[in-house]
């Protein structure tokens, strides 16, 4: 007489196992990808919007802003400080990644880091002014961030 059998040998129960993590890889590997791509989503996002009020400023000034007026390298220039001058809401200012203590994700470091926004200012007329003045514009601007899918993205101004 034949006994019936309990339950899995051992290499039907490594076949499953091993089919589990396959399939576990792939959903990790397509999750993070969707991830990626979505925090890449925001951030053109939040850099469209940045770039509408930066030009609605020159619209409005017939200059853009200075260098140090936005800038998160120059004390007071926080993320309300900076919406309030660009007419945009504070969360604007900040893009998927930057570090949570940080109210105003741009900066002067170039190549931008930890999620941040490089703003290079320049002016034709008075550069100085443009990087150093609160008082002072610029006459073009070059906004970078980086991009997990694609690196280092590049944004100029309409009025060059």
């Amino acid at each position: 007489m034949k006994r019936a059998r309990a339950g899995f040998t051992i290499v039907e129960l490594l076949v499953a196992i091993t089919v589990m993590v396959i399939i576990a890889g792939i959903v990790t590997l397509t999750y993070s990808g969707v991830q990626r791509n979505s925090r890449d989503s925001v951030r053109e996002s939040t850099i469209f919007t940045i770039t509408q009020a930066l030009e609605k400023y020159y619209d409005k000034n017939g200059e853009y802003p200075s260098v140090r007026s936005v800038a998160n390298n120059y004390a007071g220039n926080t993320g309300s400080t900076v919406a309030a001058l660009l007419g945009v809401e504070p969360s604007v200012l900040v893009l998927p990644l930057t570090p949570s203590a940080t109210t105003n994700a741009l900066t002067t470091t170039d190549p931008p880091k930890n999620d941040g926004i490089t703003y290079i200012g320049y002016s034709s007329i008075n550069n100085s002014g443009c990087q150093s003045s609160l008082s002072g514009g610029c006459t073009r601007y070059t906004l970078k961030y980086i991009k997990e899918q694609s690196g280092t993205t590049t944004v100029t101004s309409r009025h060059n």
